[in-house]
């Protein structure tokens, strides 16, 4: 009688060793080689799982961005109200991407380079519209005014993506979240009465 060997899914090992070097070196110095050494898994498994080091690197990103989407779905499932949604949509954000620094950096270097790419776009979209979603009914509740609610949420994207990217790095993910919704939900006029 033959004995099975059932073969374990390495999948999450290698894309995090993966994304760890990618973050901290360019992309032509990072070899599959290099992966398998920081995964522990040897490099002829790593390449049954990615055949190179475009798609591993193609895989990181949609990963976090999966995730991501995933936790968005689920606060707008279970949360009450536009305000509270809100809140919790850019805190949810800013803690998965200090929680996964190493894909961020990898998610935000591949950005340019995936913007013809149709998945990428696509789960980019998503992303903006499940913010744009809450902002949109937001409005129509006359909770808030402002642009378009998909500007609204590439803003707000952005000031998140460069507060976590060019920001104080001691900030706290609190104190990130609390600026962006401060300038999301007030606006600059209400943060400048209080300078002076």
């Amino acid at each position: 009688m033959q004995i099975l060997r059932v073969a374990t899914d390495h999948r999450l090992e290698i894309l995090r060793a993966a994304a760890s070097l990618f973050a901290s070196k360019p992309f032509h110095e990072v070899l599959m080689e290099d992966v398998a050494a920081a995964s522990g898994i040897a490099k002829g498994t790593v390449y049954r799982f990615y055949q190179n080091k475009e798609e591993l690197y193609s895989a990181i990103v949609f990963d976090i961005v999966a995730k991501h989407i995933a936790k968005l779905e689920g606060i707008l499932l279970h949360t009450q109200g536009c305000q509270k949604q809100i809140e919790c949509l850019v805190r949810c954000s800013v803690d998965h991407y200090r929680e996964h620094w190493d894909f961020f950096r990898v998610m935000q270097r591949s950005s340019l380079s995936m913007l013809g790419d149709p998945k990428f776009l696509a789960m980019r979209r998503g992303l903006r519209e499940i913010y744009a979603e809450v902002i949109r009914e937001g409005q129509k509740q006359g909770l808030w005014s402002g642009p378009a609610p998909a500007l609204s949420a590439d803003m707000t994207l952005g000031m998140m993506r460069n507060l976590l990217v060019y920001g104080d790095p001691k900030l706290s993910a609190k104190e990130v979240s609390d600026a962006i919704l401060d300038v999301l939900l007030h606006g600059l006029s209400r943060s400048r009465k209080k300078e002076a």
